[in-house]
């Protein structure tokens, strides 16, 4: 019994070592600083047109985000079954990166702020817009138009888009744009 006890403490703390040495090989690489740097860049620095780099710009709503590249394109008002006012935001979505596939929203992370507030997300009629979106896996090159609903607290303030790349430690990368609510 204390051979095995032994034994299985030994395994134990070798699961952990390769564990943490696999952790280590991860955050050691240098491509996250280097993806999130920007040059004075001209169009001529990219190998190929998927991978031109657009500085992100609170006036279009649209750039480089990491490994990806967003565009907010619009908004529309509806009403869920619970009657209250949603704002479905629509979102082009495409993967730049070298890296297998990626989606939306294990990657993008996106934050609605209306009057200063940050809205909740929630739910619209699925015959309202395009859940699966948000999960559809693209590879290298693909864009997805994603729709993404927040919960309105009012219809007639405008609302501020904030995009930036999940799990990204060192960037401050955003691209944000506001958006004034279409009236019925």
């Amino acid at each position: 019994m204390k051979k095995k006890v032994i034994i299985l403490a030994m395994v134990a703390a070798m699961c952990s070592a390769a564990l943490l040495a696999g952790c280590g090989e991860e955050t050691a690489t240098p491509s996250a600083p280097a993806s999130s740097s920007t040059s004075s860049g001209t169009p001529a620095e990219s190998s190929s047109a998927v991978e031109s780099k657009v500085e992100p710009s609170a006036e279009t709503g649209k750039g480089d985000i990491g490994k990806y590249n967003v565009e907010v394109l619009g908004v529309k008002v509806v009403k869920n079954s619970d009657n209250e006012d949603v704002a479905i935001i629509n979102v082009n979505f495409t993967n730049v990166s070298d890296d297998e596939a990626a989606n939306y929203g294990t990657s993008i992370v996106t934050k609605v702020y209306q009057d200063g507030v940050q809205l909740q997300t929630t739910a619209a009629n699925r015959d309202q817009y395009d859940f699966d979106s948000y999960y559809t896996n693209i590879k290298k090159g693909a864009s997805v138009k994603v729709d993404y609903c927040v919960k309105l607290s009012n219809t007639n303030s405008p609302i501020e888009v904030e995009l930036s790349e999940a799990f990204a430690v060192n960037s401050n990368q955003k691209v944000t744009k506001t958006l004034e609510l279409p009236q019925a």
